[in-house]
């Protein structure tokens, strides 16, 4: 099982850098990257079925004393969804 970072955010025009965020988090799993994106970007839709615009997801590996950072690290996979 890996442990991977995430952070979700609004991708449309019309939001502020400060204001894109959705989620982040960490997630320990045995799926691939993009399986786990799709997974996290369908939870995102329902939890916050307000907004109906586009999303990116990025994904990466992290170590269990590795805090989360607020933006996507260099080299994180990306998945817009």
């Amino acid at each position: 099982m890996t442990l991977y970072g995430y952070l979700i955010h609004r991708t449309d025009e019309d939001t502020e850098d400060d204001r894109r965020t959705m989620s982040k988090g960490a997630r320990t799993t045995d799926q691939a990257p993009a399986e786990l994106a799709a997974e996290l970007l369908a939870e995102n839709r329902t939890g916050h079925s307000y907004y109906t615009g586009p999303r990116r997801c990025w994904v990466w590996e992290l170590t269990d004393d590795e805090p989360l950072p607020w933006t996507a690290p260099e080299g994180a996979a990306s998945f817009d969804g």
